[in-house]
């Protein structure tokens, strides 16, 4: 079960919500919460509800003890986050370990490594995360351990960002958990943030997905500039909006129940710096990676050299993160290789550029990695790159021709510069006119929106995520 489904928004929902807000006591409410959320996980899982299950007890047990250990409690630490980390390993990684073992050793074997494991769990990378986070946190004194079974039930498993998002800490949310209260304010804000994310997923990343998939999907070696540049800013604006609507939609269904979350995203097109853009893009993630690899790594406080291997490890591990495939290690590796560069030309040269080319840079920059994100394998990236950068070569003629006529017809258009409104206009439009700031107007847009959205809906079966296998 998806969010931008009709199953969802039409039953599920507000289904839950209602008993919700019915129940009196907050501990109800947490068993409330926790039924629910692990039935929606089980709807599109099955039997590997179990390992949601299982983590939320790794982290339960293995930060009390911590907590209450008076001797090797970094021998604790270290089994825990093990744990966690096998879980990670075994599902997420150890086909892509024995798929690249076997390329190198397996000329030598009579019979080659046999894959393990067979599916990926959803949201299995968010899930593992939370605990690694929450039991180095206990274990720094940054945060108590969680007595109560339930309450670190509900933090590990609670539907709006238990599917791809954002990565919440327990320190952020460890009060609500316990106590927490629905006021009208934080209900409509939450309706407001829930119904831009389902605009920005089902009404302009779908869209953005259509047409990139059809250019991606055509020829490459046929492929003319202008398309391959068309298919990459299509990417670009599919996974922008599809995955800060999905962080909209976690934060509103959280406020609708109580909860705050932090933001996850802040306008990252906007960047005039690679170094800005990770400020400003799944900030929930960057921030992890920063408090609980960069900064033991030692950050910048070793010399530019040390520094500057620590951000090509991050930005590694980042990679990594996103999907077991060279491509996103390459995505992540091209990213650090720009930060250090910008860091090491902003420690020896004074000269700064217009701001108008420093947009265009980053643009560019952030383009030509979505390019290595989205293609199915490097050598597919590097001709698609090659068909974006070197123009030339033959070209089919009526492929291209037939695909013009497909993709530049006035439904795309519009949605291509409903895009490009809201990824660069709408920002400086809100802070220029207070009037769409006040709650009134939010929210009858946020409602217009959501009505159009299930309009769109109901009209195609076309609805990916692509946060879904990360």
């Amino acid at each position: 079960m998806v969010f931008s489904s009709i199953l969802f928004l039409s039953i599920f929902l507000p289904t839950t919500l209602l008993v919700y807000l019915l129940l009196p006591w907050q501990k109800a409410r947490n068993l409330w919460l926790l039924a629910v959320s692990l039935f929606f996980y089980a709807w599109g899982e099955g039997p590997f509800v179990l390992v949601l299950l299982s983590t939320t007890l790794l982290g339960w047990g293995f930060g009390l003890a911590i907590q209450n250990a008076t001797r090797r409690r970094r021998l604790t630490l270290i089994g825990g986050v093990s744990l966690a980390l096998g879980i990670l390993i075994y599902f997420k990684y150890s086909t892509f370990i024995v798929d690249n073992l076997n390329n190198v050793f397996g000329w030598q074997l009579h019979s080659p490594f046999p894959d393990i494991a067979k599916h990926l769990p959803i949201g299995i990378s968010f899930v593992t995360f939370q605990v690694i986070s929450y039991l180095i946190d206990v274990y720094r004194g940054e945060v108590s351990a969680e007595p109560r079974l339930l309450n670190m039930a509900v933090y590990k498993s609670f539907f709006g960002k238990l599917i791809a998002g954002p990565i919440v800490r327990y320190a952020d949310i460890k009060e609500q958990l316990a106590s927490r209260s629905v006021t009208v304010d934080g209900f409509n804000e939450g309706i407001y943030r829930f119904g831009i994310g389902i605009g920005k997923k089902v009404i302009i990343a779908n869209c953005m997905g259509e047409i990139a998939d059809k250019i991606f999907g055509l020829p490459i070696n046929s492929l003319p500039a202008g398309l391959a540049w068309l298919g990459a800013f299509a990417y670009t604006f599919q996974i922008y909006f599809d995955f800060s609507g999905y962080s909209d939609i976690a934060i509103g269904l959280a406020r609708m129940f109580g909860f705050r979350f932090k933001e996850n995203f802040n306008q990252p097109y906007l960047s005039t710096s690679i170094t800005e853009f990770w400020q400003r893009w799944h900030i929930s993630l960057s921030s992890w990676f920063r408090d609980y690899l960069w900064f033991p790594l030692g950050s910048n406080r070793h010399g530019p050299l040390r520094t500057y291997l620590n951000l090509l490890i991050v930005f590694f591990f980042c990679g990594l993160w996103h999907g077991a495939s060279w491509n996103f290690v390459v995505w992540g590796l091209f990213h650090g290789c720009f930060l250090v560069f910008e860091r090491a030309l902003g420690s020896k040269v004074k000269f700064r550029p217009a701001a108008g080319i420093a947009f265009v840079y980053t643009l560019v920059v952030i383009i030509v990695g979505w390019v290595c994100f989205r293609a199915p394998d490097l050598t597919v990236a590097g001709k698609y790159l090659s068909r974006m950068f070197l123009p030339g070569g033959e070209v089919d003629v009526q492929a291209v021709r037939m695909a013009s006529v497909e993709l530049l017809n006035k439904y795309y258009l519009f949605h291509f510069f409903l895009a490009i409104f809201f990824c660069f206009l709408m920002p400086k439009l809100q802070a220029r006119l207070p009037i769409l700031q006040r709650q009134p107007a939010r929210l009858s847009f946020a409602l217009l929106v959501l009505v159009i959205a299930m309009i769109y809906l109901s009209g195609t079966t076309y609805n990916p995520f692509i946060y879904y296998r990360f």
